[in-house]
């Protein structure tokens, strides 16, 4: 994870399709009559047929770690905002919080072989260091995390 940025060091593997639609639009950026104001969006990330939900969940945990969100709902908002950036034609996707400090992420991804639905989960817990103040009025006391009022 790069500091600040959810996402920001995605592995991904080179699309044949997506090299050979690459030169493509280069010939034409060079060609005379092409088009200059040509916006591509090249797909990066993991292809939809084969995402690493080891590194994504990893990414998350070290996100909500790192504490550059404050909140679920925050944090929610940052994997919404940059997951099409990690998973190829990512279609759709969902985020819950369950009572037991997970966050329950779902998403589809479509490509010209099939669909496909990926599940998992992180574990929300907080892993700040013990006796290290993580919110007004409360602190971590020993390391199965109980809450005492400071």
């Amino acid at each position: 994870m790069t500091e600040g940025k959810l996402f920001e060091d995605v592995p991904h593997s080179e699309d044949p399709r997506q090299v050979e639609f690459l030169k493509v639009i280069e010939q034409m950026r060079q060609e005379e009559e092409g088009p200059d104001d040509l916006d591509v969006i090249p797909m990066r990330g993991f292809p939809a047929s084969c995402v690493d939900l080891a590194w994504l969940q990893t990414e998350i945990e070290e996100y909500w770690k790192t504490g550059h969100v404050k909140d679920t709902t925050a944090l929610s908002e940052a994997i919404s905002a940059r997951l099409g950036s990690a998973v190829q034609r990512c279609k759709d996707w969902s985020i819950q919080t369950t009572e037991d400090d997970y966050l329950a992420i779902r998403f589809e991804t479509k490509d010209d072989r099939g669909w496909y639905v990926y599940e998992f989960a992180c574990q929300l817990y907080d892993h700040r260091p013990i006796n290290e103040p993580i919110g007004e009025g409360v602190t971590i006391v020993d390391d199965e995390t109980e809450f005492s009022e400071t």
